[in-house]
């Protein structure tokens, strides 16, 4: 809740990265199986997150007073490998 002053957060910019293929933000393989539509099953989720931080440093580097890497779920696995 950004409008409660105990959050520590309540300043900060938020960069979402949506969880979709099953890979914990770590992975960088196309499967032999498909999916319901035919195409090959691809978890890219290293590639993503790699480029989500990287647009975030380059975009907020003069504003960038510290990166607080989280997550919760899958994604909290995947925020341990990217925390810096």
């Amino acid at each position: 809740d950004r409008q409660r002053p105990e959050n520590p957060f309540r300043h900060f910019t938020v960069l979402h990265i949506q969880h979709c293929s099953g890979d914990m933000h770590i992975g960088d393989v196309r499967r032999w199986y498909t999916d319901l539509s035919g195409s090959p099953v691809e978890q890219r989720g290293f590639h993503n997150a790699q480029a989500a931080l990287h647009w975030a440093k380059a975009n907020m580097d003069d504003q960038l007073e510290s990166l607080v890497v989280g997550g919760c779920s899958a994604g909290a696995v995947g925020a341990q490998v990217w925390a810096p």
